[in-house]
Parts: structure tokens; sequence; C-alpha cells
């Protein structure tokens, strides 16, 4: 790269030390982001492999300064002598994972949970072996906390299955973004607790039909994948992995919704007006959406908004460096002279 006159030259990218590029990889906590680049070259490989200080700043600025020591909430806390406990990469995997999609059973929050109104089951047909079943309540909450959200636009799904015989009229989902805590000089991390005040908060309302409509969707899904079977368009593996969905699992969904800063977010799905039961409850996931995905998912009287929104985001991407190499070049700059 050819410098202006009277200006020093900049430095190459290929001129950075191990060091230097574990300073600008340390941005980057999109573990997409980071997967992208250790594929890059050797460089950025031997950079992000066996670097434990690396991990555990990232560990810190994106899940808290307790992360790096295996403390967490619930099914996110990573176990003595488990893999996790003294790999901070692995960890950090772990917690990203958990940021996206948690087990209903290993929630918060289950109100009830008496083994009589809801109880917990050894079930085969989820992924994780362990599902809550709604026996009869009239209270019903579930909730629990997603850590280390990163911004974005996302929509949150709770997948269930409905028994014969099953009640369930009406269905309220909120995501609530916590206000994260004062952050420890340095690093950057946040702490969202579940009591901390509430930065913004999203309520969807599902009635019986709506329920329904999510239900024939599922149903619809299940079969596309069964008939893929018969017709042996799906392979071993992939039937491995989908065959779950055919135990009459399904999805509700509220709308999309946009997070604008690295945060946790605290979600519930909760019903008190009505007697309900005959449910089982497999998991609740964060559904991360591009732009145009999301703009198809919005209600018709804000779909003008949205698409001045996109486009306002569109012009300023390279400003804002919403690309994981806009991020790369915006640190390197601040980092090396010139």
């Amino acid at each position: 790269m050819r410098a202006h006159a009277g200006e020093p030259p900049a430095a190459a990218m290929d001129s950075l030390d191990a060091a230097a590029g574990a300073q600008i990889a340390g941005w980057l906590l999109d573990e997409h982001d980071l997967a992208s680049l250790r594929c890059t070259n050797r460089f950025w490989r031997d950079v992000l492999s066996d670097n434990p200080a690396l991990w555990s700043q990232l560990l810190a600025r994106r899940f808290g300064a307790a992360a790096p020591r295996g403390e967490g909430s619930g099914a996110v806390s990573a176990a003595p002598g488990s893999p996790a406990a003294g790999n901070p990469e692995r960890r950090f995997r772990q917690l990203a994972a958990a940021a996206l999609r948690r087990p209903v059973a290993s929630l918060e929050r289950l109100i009830w949970l008496d083994g009589n109104h809801l109880q917990r089951i050894d079930d085969p047909s989820s992924p994780y072996g362990t599902t809550v079943r709604v026996a009869s309540v009239w209270w019903l909450e579930l909730g629990g906390r997603f850590r280390g959200v990163l911004p974005g636009r996302y929509c949150l799904a709770w997948r269930l299955r409905m028994e014969p015989g099953s009640h369930l009229n009406r269905v309220h989902l909120v995501a609530r973004q916590k206000q994260p805590a004062a952050w420890p000089a340095g690093d950057g991390a946040s702490s969202c607790g579940e009591a901390r005040e509430s930065v913004q908060e999203w309520q969807w309302t599902l009635d019986g039909a709506g329920i329904t409509a999510c239900r024939a969707r599922g149903l619809a899904a299940a079969a596309a994948l069964r008939s893929a079977w018969v017709a042996h368009a799906l392979s071993q593996t992939g039937w491995a992995q989908q065959a779950h969905t055919w135990h009459g699992w399904f999805e509700v969904a509220g709308e999309a919704f946009e997070v604008g800063q690295l945060c946790d977010l605290w979600v519930e799905l909760r019903e008190t007006e009505e007697w309900k039961g005959g449910i089982v409850l497999d998991s609740v996931r964060l559904v991360r959406q591009h732009a145009q995905q999301g703009q198809q998912q919005g209600q018709q009287q804000q779909l003008a908004g949205e698409a001045a929104e996109s486009q306002e985001a569109g012009a300023g991407q390279e400003v804002s460096g919403s690309s994981p190499w806009a991020r790369l070049r915006q640190a390197a700059r601040a980092l090396l002279p010139g």
C-alpha cells in the first residue's frame, strides 16, 4: 500500500506479530466471526489455537468476569472436571451455543415444578433427553436467561408438543433485555442478572388459532421429512438429526425484534387465566435473522419503516463495521502505527 507524501507507511496485515493478532482477534465476540478468521490463513489459525489468555479475554468480554472460572446459571455452568472447565476455548463455545438455545428443563424459573403440576420427564424424542410436562396447572410461568446475546435481529421460539386431550387456548411470550452492570475497566464485561432493570421488553400473545397454525406448520414439516426419508432423499445422518421432529413437536414464536447491544435476555412463556395441561416443552431458542428475513416477518403496517431502517443500515455498514472484516480493519487501524 502506497502512503501519501508526508504520511508514515501503513503497516500491512502480514507484518503483525502474534501478540498484535491476539489483540485484534479479542474484539470479535461472535463465534462465527472467530471461526472465519481462523480459516483465513496459517497466521490467524495459530493465533486462535492453544491461546488460553485470548479465549479467557473473549469469555470475560462477552459473558462476564465469572465465565472464565466456569461459573454460570443452570445448564451453562461448567461442571468440575468437565473438558470445558479448564479450557477457555471450549467454555466459550459452550456458552455461545447456550446463548441461542436452551432446554426448558434447565431454565431458572419453572413455577409449580413439583412432580404433580409440572414434571421433568425422560423423553427419547427430545434431543436433550429430558423435557418438562405440564400435567394440569392454572398459573403457567417458565423463564430463563440467555447470556451474552450479541446485537442483531432475533425471533423467540418455544418448542412444544401437545398430547391428546390437551388444553392450551392462549400463550404469552416475553423477551426482556436486561440493563448491563458497569463494565470493569479494561475488559468490557457485562453482567445482566434477572433482577436488574430492563432496558426494553417485547411481548407477544398467541391465541388458539395462532397455536393451531403453528402446530399445523410443524406437522407439515414433519410430514415432508418423513416423505424425504421414504424417498431416500435424506442420508442416514440427516435422518438421525431430524427424526425427533416426527413426534409432534412444533414451535410457537413471536415477531422479530432488535437487540441493540451486547446483553443478557430474560425470556418467558406464561399464561395465567385458565387451566391448561397435556403440554410437553422441549427447548427455547433465539433465532437470529438476516435483515431481509426480518422484514418478511414484520407486520404490514411496519414494512415501510423496516425498509427505511434496512437501507440506513446498509448505507452505514462499512462505517459501523458490521462485517467481521470491517471490524478487523478498524481494530488494526487503532492498534498499528500509521
